[in-house]
Formats: structure tokens, C-alpha cells, sequence
């Protein structure tokens, strides 16, 4: 396959779905690239809150819902690898092979940071999960542990409550960092307990987890406890998805895309739109909103230079 397309999306999350809306109702031939399912990190939110008009919404019909109003809208999905991306020339390499546009935009978004303790790769599906929305119900009626104090933890955290017989949050410093809405749910929900300054150091077991070593943040001391047969759910924040245009693109000091005002790359008509740029606040929301922006100034782009 070698195709050339005027807006070329890639990732398939809310960035580039909306993106893929804008470009499309503006005439444009539109072709978003996605290596897994679409919907990004946000399909796998069991309970969206937050979202403007639409609270208590899932994550997996919201992005459903999304996915079928850019296709309605003239936007083609193609779910496949990506194996390289020339951002100078706007050209993806694919696993079906070549494919440029006019106009490139990068919705990549990010994926979950690992705490990086002996164990953790090793029981990664076998105890260890990065998403509650994907694997709680294998511990349905189970002990669980949750490492994290942020909102993502929280969240997932009152969710993994409704499926286990208890959770137990495992927070490095003294305090949550989670909203204050989410923090008082979390803290009068009979079968969640937050333990403060603890740290999961290590993870052992044979075929699956077993057993868990927990550090003390302050003093240091270490405490082995037994959980055969628990999951261990991390959520300590994310880290951006790309790896793809290392050395290609300007970025920060943390590898994520820095933009202009119109989201514009360090290389013109490149576009970058939700988690996988530098901003303040990573949500939904936000995320829609840098869609909406990239796509109407890769159009504009276009404009300019025919």
C-alpha cells in the first residue's frame, strides 16, 4: 500500500478523532492511522465525571460515539503498526506500508509509567495490570492493591471497590493528590484503606504474584505480605508516546511535543493535539479541544500553501 491523503492523523484517541471531524466537515480527505482499537486511554475509563454534558458516561461509548461521527463524517479509520514516521516529509511507514499527507497530525497520546521494581515486567497479565477497566473483573470478590495517590489511582481505585472484596491504596507521601470530590468518596468507601508512605518495592511469585514487599516512604523498613491470588493495579501518572519522533521533532525535557498557539510542531504543517503535547492539564476535554484546533489549522495550512 502507498497512499497519499491531504490530512494524515495518527492515533485514534479523542485528539485525533476530533481532529478527523474538523478536517472531514471541511472538506478534506482525512485518513487517521491507529495500531490498536480506537477510543485511546479514555475508552478504558470505566466512569467519565467530568465531561461537559455527558456525566457519569462511560469511556467506551463515548469514544465509540466519537468514532462513529468521523467516519460519518468522511474520516477513514485504518488500524494498523506503524513502524517509523518522517515528520520533515510527512510520511508513516506502516505494517501495510507508506502512506504521506499534506498535512500530519500527531495524536498519540501517552501511555502508563511504570514504577520499574524487580517483578513488575515479569507479572505484567499475571497479577499486574495498568488498567482497571480491562482487567478487574478477573478479581472480582478479591483482594486488590492500587499504588498511586493521583487521580487516575482514585478513580480506578472506586471502581476496583465495586468489583473486589478490598482495595487497599498504597500512597508514597503523606497526603492524595487526587480532586477533593474524588478524595471524599474515596475516603468514606467502606471497602478502600489508604495506606500513606508506602511503596511497592518489589513483586515476587512463581506462574503469578504471590507476594508483595512494601517500603515505608520515611523510615525505610521493608514489610513482605502475602497476596496469592490479588491483582496489583499501578497508576502513577503517564509518560508521552513519542518515541517515534525522538530527534525529529522539539521537545520538552520530559519527550513531550512542543507546539505553537495553532499547535503547530517545530516542522510546518505537523501538528501535535492531546497528551502527547506539553500542556497543563491532560483531560478529555482538553483533549477534544486540541482536536478541534489542530484540524482546523492543518486545513488552514493547506489553504495557505496551494
Amino acid at each position: 500500500m502507498e497512499r497519499h491523503v491531504q490530512v494524515l492523523i495518527l492515533g485514534a484517541g479523542c485528539a485525533g478523532l476530533t481532529a478527523g471531524i474538523y478536517a472531514a466537515r471541511a472538506g478534506k480527505q482525512v485518513l487517521i492511522l491507529e495500531h490498536a482499537l480506537p477510543g485511546g486511554q479514555a475508552a478504558l475509563t470505566a466512569e467519565i465525571d467530568n465531561y461537559p454534558g455527558l456525566p457519569g458516561i462511560d469511556g467506551v461509548t463515548l469514544m465509540q460515539q466519537m468514532e462513529q461521527q468521523a467516519r460519518s463524517c468522511g474520516a477513514e479509520l485504518l488500524c494498523t503498526g506503524v513502524r517509523s514516521v518522517d515528520p520533515a516529509s510527512k510520511t508513516v511507514e506502516t505494517d501495510r506500508g507508506s502512506v504521506t499527507g499534506d498535512a500530519l497530525i500527531l495524536a498519540t497520546g501517552a501511555v502508563p509509567r511504570e514504577l520499574g521494581i524487580p517483578g513488575e515486567a515479569e507479572f505484567r497479565g499475571r497479577g499486574v495490570s495498568y488498567c482497571a477497566a480491562c482487567d478487574g473483573f478477573f478479581y472480582r470478590g478479591k483482594d486488590i492493591y492500587v499504588v498511586g495517590g493521583g487521580n487516575s489511582a482514585a478513580e480506578e481505585a472506586l471502581h476496583l471497590a465495586e468489583l473486589g472484596s478490598r482495595v487497599r491504596l498504597l500512597v508514597r507521601k503523606n497526603a492524595l493528590k487526587c480532586d477533593q470530590a474524588i478524595r471524599e468518596r474515596l475516603l468514606r468507601h467502606q471497602k478502600i484503606e489508604v495506606y500513606y508512605h508506602r511503596e511497592l518495592a518489589e513483586i515476587r511469585g512463581e506462574e503469578r504474584v504471590e507476594t508483595l514487599l512494601l517500603r515505608d516512604s520515611e523510615t525505610g523498613e521493608l514489610t513482605q505480605v502475602p497476596a496469592a491470588g490479588c491483582g496489583v493495579f499501578i497508576f502513577i501518572g503517564y509518560r508521552p508516546a513519542a518515541a517515534l519522533f525522538a530527534g525529529k521533532l522539539e521537545m520538552d525535557e520530559n519527550g513531550y511535543l512542543l507546539t505553537d498557539e495553532q499547535l503547530q510542531t517545530s516542522v510546518p504543517g505537523v501538528f501535535a493535539a492531546g497528551d502527547v503535547r506539553r500542556k497543563e492539564l491532560r483531560q478529555i476535554v482538553t483533549a477534544v479541544s486540541d482536536g478541534a484546533i489542530a484540524g482546523a489549522q492543518a486545513c488552514k495550512f493547506l489553504s495557505d500553501v496551494v
